[in-house]
């Protein structure tokens, strides 16, 4: 007696292969953008929190806390920190003994973007009137000119968030036009074409 052998045919299994194909083709450049989208937001995030921790220290410990940002590397390498006693740093230092370490009560308090082995830029960093620094008795920047912009973008450019820092020392997070993402309000720059506060 002689048993039929069932299974799968070579014609069948290229099908099968080829809709596979298909549908990752069509679900990569989908999963790509949220990814990069989730990224962007994820670090515009942490840098307001960061923010709002630097607004919540200088209250809590009832002294000025100076908020130091920069980028270099045409936006590649950034970083945001935070001093206590008002003295100003460079979030850009890694040695603890240095004197423009930034760091509060002895902690480091530092924010790189390197951490995140380059997802984010930062296209921007405009700080008006040099650094900034929250005073404690009203938590708002002690030069009532300061303001600061920090824009950051999707490593390719596609999407952009705004971290804005006012002068009354609270931070918001906002999108750009024509790169926002979705349930971030839209958001008008502290700057003018020309520099001055708008």
């Amino acid at each position: 007696m002689i048993r039929k052998i069932s299974g799968i045919s070579l014609i069948k299994l290229s099908m099968a292969v080829s809709i596979a194909a298909l549908i990752l083709t069509t679900a990569f450049p989908f999963y790509s953008k949220i990814t990069e989208k989730r990224k962007l937001a994820y670090k515009a995030d942490q840098v307001s929190m960061f923010l709002t921790t630097a607004h919540e220290e200088s209250v809590k410990r009832n002294e000025l806390i100076s908020i130091s940002m920069m980028n270099q590397n045409g936006g590649t390498d950034w970083c945001v920190g935070i001093k206590d006693d008002g003295a100003t740093c460079d979030c850009t230092v890694s040695d603890p003994l240095h004197a423009d370490f930034c760091e509060v009560a002895g902690y480091k308090k530092q924010l790189l973007s390197s951490t995140d082995e380059g997802s984010v830029n930062a296209e921007t960093i405009a700080m008006q009137m040099g650094s900034a620094a929250i005073e404690p008795t009203r938590g708002m920047l002690s030069n009532p000119a300061s303001r600061a912009v920090l824009d950051l973008s999707s490593l390719n450019g596609n999407y952009s968030l705004e971290v804005q820092l006012n002068q009354t020392g609270r931070n918001k997070v906002c999108a750009e036009d024509g790169r926002a993402i979705a349930g971030y309000p839209g958001c008008q720059s502290f700057f003018g074409n020309n520099g001055a506060a708008s």
